[in-house]
């Protein structure tokens, strides 16, 4: 449930900070110029996945993850199936802000986005995990963006999920961990945007390069 992903992704966030330390860590892997972050419980993964994200020549990039058709629900092949990718809306922001100023949050609390239950109000807290019902843009959402790169399959993102992840190995020499903590409200993969980008790295998702999970 909602109040159990803050100890779920906190927990997740340790082990794969550990796994970036060992690998990376040894003075022989200094050599080692890219990390692929790859969950094991994927479907389909192209045989192109990896020089496929690094054409897109930036440093911070995932895919779109899709549901495998039959599952979520759903026979449709192109059911997002890892959320935890998005920008952030002008509404959720200032909700969130509002909750801030007005003392009915913590900095400490995670935000779980994309609550979609229609009979919750705007807003639901438990166990410091807040979900918002306002909708954040994913990936699918963000497909041929006018603001995008690559004509439009470049996107900038404020989370990024952790299905597959490719980055520079210097980010993680740099300092950048999965969060097992909430900044700015985030934590663990989402977390890791949100530092990120305060190392002035941009996140990107690229909606034309798609695996699928299991």
């Amino acid at each position: 449930g909602l109040g159990a992903q803050r100890m779920r992704r906190a927990a997740i966030a340790i082990a794969r900070n550990y796994l970036a330390f060992v690998a990376l860590g040894g003075e022989e892997y200094q050599k080692i110029k890219w990390v692929l972050w790859l969950d094991s419980d994927l479907w389909f993964i192209p045989p192109t996945l990896i020089s496929d994200l690094r054409s897109s020549k930036v440093d911070l990039v995932v895919p779109v993850c899709y549901c495998k058709p039959g599952t979520c629900g759903s026979s449709n092949p192109f059911v997002i199936y890892d959320r935890n990718s998005w920008r952030d809306t002008k509404e959720a922001h200032a909700l969130l802000r509002h909750l801030e100023r007005s003392g009915t949050i913590s900095d400490d609390v995670i935000v779980v986005r994309g609550y979609e239950d229609p009979y919750i109000p705007e807003y639901i807290l438990i166990q410091r995990s807040l979900a918002l019902k306002h909708k954040p843009l994913y990936l699918d959402d963000l497909n041929h963006s006018i603001t995008a790169k690559h004509n439009g399959t470049l996107v900038e993102l404020d989370g990024i999920g952790a299905t597959a992840i490719l980055l520079r190995a210097d980010l993680h020499r740099r300092g950048l961990i999965f969060p097992a903590f909430a900044v700015n409200h985030t934590i663990e993969s989402e977390g890791m945007a949100q530092i990120a980008r305060r190392m002035g790295v941009i996140p990107y998702g690229r909606t034309d390069i798609s695996i699928y999970h299991a």
